[in-house]
């Protein structure tokens, strides 16, 4: 009788994310492993966020930047301060072998300074201006 084998379908040159993850954030467009640029609005008083990236292959290695000062100690994820405006945030994510790396950017407006207050404050110049 034939012993079946099985080989593995995971490729160790994959640097995609399966999952990226922003506390507090919702990402636009939705996560997916091809999209590479996404945005995110928090409200003012969001002084940081988590940010969560898991990589498809196990044993692909993330890099998230900027660091914070207490980015090495939190857990489940990657800590990141956030000022008023604009935050950039990029999570490189290399393969296994090597080979490749993908680089996902994450555009993070906060408080009064990101779109969606800009939007929200000409809309409601009483409440949000």
């Amino acid at each position: 009788m034939p012993r079946s084998t099985s080989t593995s379908l995971i490729d160790p040159r994959d640097a995609s994310l399966s999952a990226l993850i922003l506390s507090g954030a919702v990402l636009n467009p939705v996560f997916s492993s091809e999209n590479m640029i996404y945005t995110a609005n928090v409200r003012h008083e969001v002084a940081s966020t988590t940010v969560t990236a898991t990589p498809s292959h196990s044993e692909a290695t993330v890099d998230i930047s900027p660091a914070s000062s207490s980015a090495e100690g939190s857990s489940g994820g990657h800590w990141v301060d956030l000022k008023e405006s604009r935050n950039i945030i990029r999570v490189d994510s290399t393969a296994e072998s090597g080979e490749s790396t993908w680089t996902y950017l994450v555009v993070v407006n906060a408080g009064e300074g990101g779109a969606f207050w800009q939007a929200f404050a000409a809309e409601f110049p009483s409440i949000g201006g």
